[in-house]
């Protein structure tokens, strides 16, 4: 390894160093409106302020702010993600942001934990975005090989985590996934170079990315909710071989800027999204069979 290289990856440490606010809540996973959340509620975000305290992070009036989840679950039908995240959310309003609309950047897994193995816990870690932006730019100066074997093996989940009848089809899924045009652009902030008439072309010549129209305004959620369940319903029949998804995939919600009257908070209309594709793409089914 060169030493221009060497440089960079110090310079991401140091970045990663200085994480911003950092918590690890061990116990079961919440989501909003259970009984768990009545009585549990104050006692973690309790733990929020605690944590916050800890690592000096003081909530910013205006900055904006990336979260990022790692969930781990016992449970055998652990709850659906995004209700997770909801509910979490809310708990951090206070102790990490002042408004959940400063939440700019997003990003959650998790893993289901083998019978009788560790304790359900979540990991949470919120930074500035512009601190995220730092560590971006130094990865894109560092070359990736991307003809490496362990680049591939990061790329395609496991086989054992796949019920082996659904190999092929989850192989030919990956291949294609994998050439999505939009996944240089997976960054925020870079919608505002990009603009509504480059995200309308990508919708004409990448079969990976399609228009759910605009954000719903006063008294139009069920017409946007067509929208999307339209929208994925015609790629599935498109395209027979994504009718089912059989492997861990990530959606890329790009919001270009309208007008004031279709603001609304973006982790709804993300919980929306993700619900509809779930359904629409009978994900829930595949779960049930890994």
């Amino acid at each position: 390894m060169d030493s221009a290289k060497i440089i960079k990856l110090l310079q991401i440490r140091k970045h990663n160093t200085n994480c911003g606010f950092f918590s690890h809540y061990e116990g079961p996973i919440i989501t909003k409106g259970t009984f768990k959340a009545k009585r549990l509620s104050e006692t973690v975000k309790s733990k929020f302020e605690k944590d916050a305290e800890q690592f000096g992070w003081e909530a910013p009036p205006r900055a904006r702010i990336a979260i990022n989840f790692r969930i781990f679950c016992n449970e055998k039908n652990p709850p659906e993600i995004y209700r997770i995240i909801k509910y979490y959310l809310d708990l951090l309003n206070g102790p990490v942001f002042q408004d959940d609309r400063q939440v700019h950047y997003l990003e959650a897994a998790i893993w289901r934990s083998f019978k009788n193995g560790p304790k359900s816990g979540i990991y949470i870690q919120a930074r500035r975005l512009i601190d995220l932006f730092k560590i971006w730019d130094i990865y894109q100066d560092i070359d990736v090989n991307t003809n490496d074997s362990d680049y591939k093996d990061v790329l395609f989940p496991r086989l054992h985590l796949i019920n082996k009848d659904l190999w092929d089809a989850a192989k030919a899924q990956h291949k294609i996934l994998r050439h999505s045009r939009v996944s240089e652009y997976d960054r925020p902030g870079l919608i505002k170079y990009i603009g509504t008439s480059m995200m309308s072309r990508f919708c004409g010549i990448d079969p990976l990315v399609f228009d759910m129209g605009h954000l719903p305004a006063n008294g139009e959620t069920n017409i946007f909710q067509n929208n999307v369940h339209n929208s994925i319903s015609n790629f599935g029949s498109k395209y027979p071989l994504f009718r089912k998804i059989y492997l861990p995939i990530e959606l890329d919600i790009q919001v270009t800027k309208t007008s004031h009257k279709h603001f609304t908070d973006l982790d709804n209309v993300a919980t929306k999204i993700c619900k509809e594709y779930m359904w629409s793409m009978k994900l829930r089914r595949v779960l049930e069979q890994v």
